[in-house]
């Protein structure tokens, strides 16, 4: 699977098995700036130091920023808000401290452009689920149509059809909510598939386990991302391109990771399925917001929302999976074990979900918020 993926486990893994050695044994009073820079150096040698150092600023910015909206956001949901209404508030706050210097009606169109691509990157996924009865299937036809994504990424014009920011913004936030329901049954699917690369067990690997677990994993992730790095200069990731950016790799990390996270509860009965896929939904939403409009400057393009969700989680998941068994086999074996309880749940609640998301109920825009309507769904 994980050839057709494009993805070398058998060279990656030594690398993420170092890196995480590294982090066991990492000294406190040791910043995590020049720690992550020596990592990627002793690597890729022939990489300017100065490209180092600013790649390890902006991957050690970019995962605090999404830590703090993940935070934000299971925080403002728990006061009985959607996640819908979360995206528009911060989009909202974005656009009133004008730092984007733009009007509004052309950023109105570019929440219009990316929401239309990821509808469409949605539909496939949709269709990809229905039409793969195995779990090899499945992940099998998300490789295959990865690489015609990756082909051809151009998004159709689209004229604006909404009326003002905050109907966008909704819009844009049904589709990756949906989005994240579609990357749990993908997510599930990854970690089923049983890694070819043999685990080797490492110097104080309960350390890792115990970042996992505790929630103190800031630096996993960001040592995460620099394995990413790594492998993408190496050639070992050729899915995704030598070119793509710290914010994009971080991004693919930090869900990687707390995806990871969420399946382990998940496997250990702490969280319920509902509960496991509303989580990895919220993660979805907060890499979209993180990557179009946390940053300052210019959203990213549509076409890169069109196969964001399908590529990213395709190499978060392998590399969450990765740390996940480094983590400890009790841990790694307790993810593989709950991901197949949690792949046909999430493929149950996707078609429950796309249902009204296709429906002329969606104008209600709180898709997968009031999760409770959908209980009649064996969990």
């Amino acid at each position: 699977m994980f050839e057709e993926a494009d993805i070398d486990i058998n060279n990656i893994q030594p690398v993420v098995q170092r890196f995480m050695t590294a982090y066991a044994d990492k000294p406190d009073d040791e910043p995590f700036e020049d720690f992550t820079a020596n990592l990627i150096a002793g690597e890729l040698p022939e990489m300017p130091p100065e490209e180092i150092k600013q790649f390890c600023e902006e991957v050690i910015k970019v995962t605090e920023g999404f830590d703090g909206n993940y935070r934000s956001l299971n925080s403002y949901c728990r006061d009985g808000h959607t996640k819908n209404q979360w995206l528009y508030r911060k989009i909202q706050a974005r656009i009133a401290s004008n730092r984007f210097k733009r009007t509004e009606s052309s950023i109105l169109a570019d929440i219009e452009e990316q929401s239309h691509a990821l509808n469409i990157c949605n539909c496939k996924l949709h269709e990809l689920l229905h039409s793969s009865k195995t779990v090899d299937g499945l992940v099998k036809s998300i490789n295959r149509e990865v690489k015609i994504q990756l082909k051809s990424v151009a998004v159709p014009e689209l004229k604006v059809a909404s009326k003002n920011v905050r109907e966008a913004a909704f819009s844009l936030g049904k589709n990756a909510v949906w989005s994240g329901i579609g990357v749990a049954v993908v997510s599930s699917a990854v970690y089923m598939v049983k890694q070819k690369a043999k685990r080797q067990e490492i110097k104080k690997e309960e350390a890792v386990g115990a970042a996992l677990n505790s929630g103190s994993d800031t630096g996993i992730k960001i040592v995460t991302a620099a394995a990413i790095k790594v492998g993408l200069e190496k050639g070992f990731i050729p899915i995704l391109a030598k070119s793509t950016p710290a914010g994009v790799i971080t991004n693919i990390a930090c869900v990687g990771i707390e995806n990871l996270k969420i399946m382990a509860k998940f496997s250990r009965n702490e969280i319920s399925a509902l509960e496991a896929i509303n989580s990895i939904a919220k993660t979805s939403i907060t890499m979209f917001y993180g990557l179009g409009w946390s940053a300052e400057g210019a959203v990213l393009g549509a076409a890169f929302f069109s196969f964001l969700p399908v590529v990213g989680t395709l190499v978060g998941s392998v590399f969450g999976g990765m740390v996940g068994y480094i983590a400890g086999s009790t841990f790694g074996e307790g993810i593989y074990a709950g991901s197949k309880k949690l792949l046909e749940k999430a493929r149950t609640f996707a078609d429950v979900t796309w249902n009204c998301l296709c429906a002329k109920e969606r104008q209600e825009l709180r898709l997968a918020d009031s999760l409770v309507q959908y209980q009649k769904v064996k969990y």
